[in-house]
Formats: C-alpha cells, sequence, structure tokens
C-alpha cells in the first residue's frame, strides 16, 4: 500500500526509471487488456461514443506517459551539466525539493477527482459497469495529464529562478569554450525542452477543450450543460489553458534571453580577467583594448536567443487561439443557457 501511495503522489519517481522501450509494449498490452474488457462490458451497458472515448484517452495516456518521461530525463540531464553551477543553484535546488515532495501526485489526484465528480454529477445517461470502467481510464488520463501540466509550471519557475540568480556563472570558459553564449549545452536543452512541451501541451488542452465541448453538446450523453457544474468546468479548463499557457510561453521567452545575457555578462567578465592577468606576457595596453573590444562586440552581437523555431512559434500561437475562440464561444453559449 505504501509503495502504491508514493508512486501516485510522487511519480518523478517512477517517471525517472521508466524505460520507454522496455516498459511501452507491456503497457499497451495492460491497456488493450482494459480495452477488451470494456469493449465486451460495452456491448451489454452501452456507452455513448465507447470507441472514440476509449481510443482517444488510451493514446492520450499512452503519450503522457512518453513525454513526461522525456521531460523527467531530459530536467537531469540539465541539472547533470549545471550541477556546481552556482548561477544555478537556487533553480537546480528548489526543483529537486518540489519533486521529492507529494504535491505534484496530489494535485494530480485533486483535479482528476474535481472533474470527475463535477462529470458524473452532469451525467444525464444511466449508470453501468461500462462507465465505470471508461471513468478508470479518464481519471487515469487525466492524473497523468495534470503530472504534465505540472512539470511544465515547474519548468516555468525553474526558468524564472535561473534568470532571477543573481550568482554569475564561475565555470564560464568551460561552458562557452568552442561556442557563443546561447549555445551552450544546459541552455540549448532546457529551450529545447520549452519548445517541446509548449507544442504538446497547447495540443493536449485543445484535446481536452474539444473533448469537453462533445461531451456538454453531443446528445447521447445527456449532459446537464446548463448547470453551474459545466460553468465551473469550464471556467478552470479556459484558465488553465486558454490563459495559464500562453502567458507562461510569453514569460519564459523573457527570461530565457535574461539567462543568455547573464551567460554573455559572465563570459565578458572573465575575457577582462584573464586579459588583466596577460598585462605582463608581452601585451600593451592598447593591445589590451583592442581585444577586449573585439570579444565584447562579437559576444554582445552573438544570438540572444538558443533556437529559433518560427513553424513552431506559428503552431503554438494558432493552438492558442483555436483554444481561445473555442473555450470564449462555448462559455457564451453556457451563459445563453443558464441565464
Amino acid at each position: 500500500m505504501k509503495k502504491v501511495l508514493k508512486t501516485l503522489f510522487q511519480p518523478y519517481h517512477w517517471l525517472e526509471k521508466w524505460d520507454t522501450k522496455k516498459h511501452l509494449i507491456p503497457t499497451g498490452g495492460i491497456v488493450s487488456s482494459f480495452f477488451f474488457i470494456a469493449a465486451i462490458s460495452n456491448k451489454i451497458w452501452k456507452f455513448p461514443y465507447f470507441y472514440l472515448f476509449f481510443i482517444s484517452f488510451s493514446l492520450l495516456l499512452m503519450c503522457a506517459v512518453v513525454v513526461e518521461t522525456k521531460f523527467t530525463k531530459m530536467m537531469n540531464e540539465v541539472r547533470a551539466l549545471t550541477l556546481n553551477e552556482e548561477g544555478l543553484g537556487k533553480a537546480n535546488t528548489s526543483l529537486t525539493r518540489f519533486e521529492l515532495t507529494s504535491w505534484t501526485g496530489a494535485i494530480a489526484l485533486f483535479v482528476a477527482t474535481v472533474f470527475s465528480v463535477g462529470g458524473l454529477y452532469m451525467f444525464g445517461a444511466k449508470p453501468s459497469p461500462t462507465l465505470i470502467l471508461c471513468m478508470v481510464l479518464f481519471i487515469a488520463t487525466v492524473y497523468l495529464s495534470i503530472v504534465g501540466y505540472v512539470q511544465y509550471i515547474l519548468l516555468f519557475v525553474y526558468i524564472v529562478r535561473a534568470g532571477n540568480d543573481k550568482n554569475d556563472y564561475k565555470h564560464i570558459s568551460n561552458m562557452v569554450a568552442g561556442k557563443l553564449p546561447a549555445e551552450v549545452d544546459w541552455l540549448h536543452m532546457l529551450t529545447s525542452i520549452t519548445h517541446f512541451y509548449r507544442a504538446i501541451f497547447f495540443t493536449v488542452g485543445t484535446f481536452y477543450i474539444l473533448a469537453f465541448w462533445l461531451y456538454c453538446n453531443a446528445p447521447d450523453f445527456l449532459a446537464l450543460s446548463n448547470h453551474w457544474v459545466s460553468f465551473l468546468l469550464w471556467g478552470i479548463i479556459t484558465a488553465a489553458i486558454v490563459v495559464v499557457f500562453p502567458v507562461i510561453s510569453i514569460i519564459e521567452y523573457y527570461y530565457i534571453k535574461r539567462i543568455v545575457k547573464k551567460v554573455k555578462t559572465s563570459y565578458l567578465s572573465k575575457i577582462k580577467k584573464d586579459l588583466a592577468k596577460n598585462a605582463g606576457q608581452g601585451k600593451t595596453a592598447v593591445e589590451r583594448t583592442i581585444l577586449n573590444q573585439l570579444f565584447s562586440t562579437s559576444i554582445l552581437s552573438s544570438p540572444d536567443y538558443p533556437i529559433r523555431n518560427l513553424p513552431g512559434l506559428v503552431y503554438t500561437f494558432l493552438v492558442a487561439f483555436l483554444n481561445l475562440a473555442g473555450s470564449v464561444d462555448s462559455l457564451m453559449q453556457l451563459g445563453d443557457r443558464i441565464f
């Protein structure tokens, strides 16, 4: 029992150990077996849009495990690359401390419970064993989705704390060796994670908006879409997906540029110190000044953002716009029904 609770409340531990090549096929087998049992049940006790529901949520569940495993392993690599770096000490410490707590699992279970209870409260069709099996899949999928959402928030907090850390980067020569400041390994990897997770969760957000819209409007569900619970759940979806995601994306972009600027500043400071040390090695003051200006110009004019991804940016803003339009339209329809 203790192991089960730890798995639920501290998902970081099993995500860290998860091997996609080794575990994905067995997990797929379990999900397929569960689907087979539910399909037999559905022959007797019908559930509206059973196959659409089960296939889409099963795929989302499998994708969530793969994506969250990738995030966990990539963030571990970032921490390994910056283990002794004072300029990232606060960010690394806060992330590690949160992962060791039970908050991620608690938040995920709470949200999954809220949407499960709220959805059942709205459900107008007849309860059945098939409904119970579908709810098990729904709770598991929402739980994993919220774990990913919490990871996205943690990534945001990590970047902000790294950008606000006042400590300089102490091992700057090794860090920037043969690279421009924006090409530093850990910074490049951190930016890759933000782009990857942004695209994934804007897409997942669209899925949940479409799924809840279908649940509220498809006639076979007989959902009480004019009830205050529907308004509450739509409000949560709108705030968490439509509002928070774009705001986080904009702030992340600003703070990554701020981190690059701090790398540049630390590098220039190191160059000045090195030139001062070489003052007695045949270089005149004029030569040192010229070298300093050349290095400074080269570094300051270098890119201020690690990865330029125009197609990904266009896709993100397009999906964000569609999410906003869909949520506003649904809330307006809901308002018309209530008032």
